[in-house]
This record gives C-alpha cells, structure tokens and sequence, in this order.
C-alpha cells in the first residue's frame, strides 16, 4: 500500500526504505498479536 501510495505520489523514497519502516513499526505496535479486525487501524496508525 505504500509502495503504491510512493509511485502515485511521486515520493522520492526507496523501496528498502519502506521496508525498514514497515518492519520497524510491525515490530513495535502494540496490537500487533491481533486478529486482522485491527488491520484498518494498523494502516491509520503507520500512514
């Protein structure tokens, strides 16, 4: 979804970069043991 949002945007950011945020932030979020009920707040909350 990021990758997707950089390109429509025009985003000058590499695709490791998202990675490493996305992975970072997986690994910290607090609801990251729930189900995918949060999967709406999870994107809200890394955007």
């Amino acid at each position: 979804m990021v990758r997707a949002w950089r390109d429509r945007c025009a985003v000058p950011i590499s695709g490791m970069l998202i990675d490493t945020l996305a992975y970072n932030f997986i690994g910290s979020w607090q609801y990251r043991d729930k189900s995918y009920l949060y999967y709406d707040y999870m994107s809200r909350v890394f955007f």
